[in-house]
């Protein structure tokens, strides 16, 4: 699972680590893989972990989930985007053993959305981006899935 980067800026003592996974959801099996009918429904599905001292700290912060697809044949480069509030994640232990997990969600909701015949028949590759909006975090984190190339295909 790729590591979450806080940035340290002014603020060198903040205690936090994390990860974040990701994978391409078929609308029509719900199941994960890298070739998707474009006439269906599908999705990005997105998971991370925040730990440390300093993961209870967005709990208050809104979270913002990208997928980029950057065409290598057929459509145009787009992004699909949608938020999460901190107050969904599971926030779990103490001092140092800070948790904070927003797991994957449930099927059939998705992380993020991509509606049908949106995207174009073709080849894209997809690059998965989390950030968050400063409210009372301490520091901007970033976390980034490279998803691999994905072929949309027309049944």
């Amino acid at each position: 699972m790729p590591a979450m980067e806080p940035t340290l800026g002014s603020a060198p003592f903040v205690v936090l680590n994390g990860t974040i996974d990701s994978q391409l959801i078929d609308g029509s099996s719900m199941i994960p893989t890298n070739i998707l009918d474009r006439t269906v429904a599908n999705g990005v599905n997105v998971q991370w972990h925040l730990s440390g001292l300093n993961a209870h700290l967005y709990l208050a912060d809104t979270f913002t989930l990208t997928a980029y697809l950057e065409t290598a044949s057929g459509g145009a480069n787009q992004s699909f985007s949608t938020t999460v509030l901190g107050s969904s994640g599971i926030a779990s232990g103490t001092g140092y053993n800070r948790q904070l997990d927003f797991p994957f969600p449930a099927a059939p909701a998705k992380s993020i959305n991509i509606p049908a015949n949106s995207v174009a028949t073709g080849v894209y590759r997809v690059t998965v981006v989390l950030s968050e909006s400063i409210v009372n975090a301490p520091v901007r984190i970033a976390g980034f899935v490279d998803l691999g190339m994905v072929e949309f295909y027309q049944p």
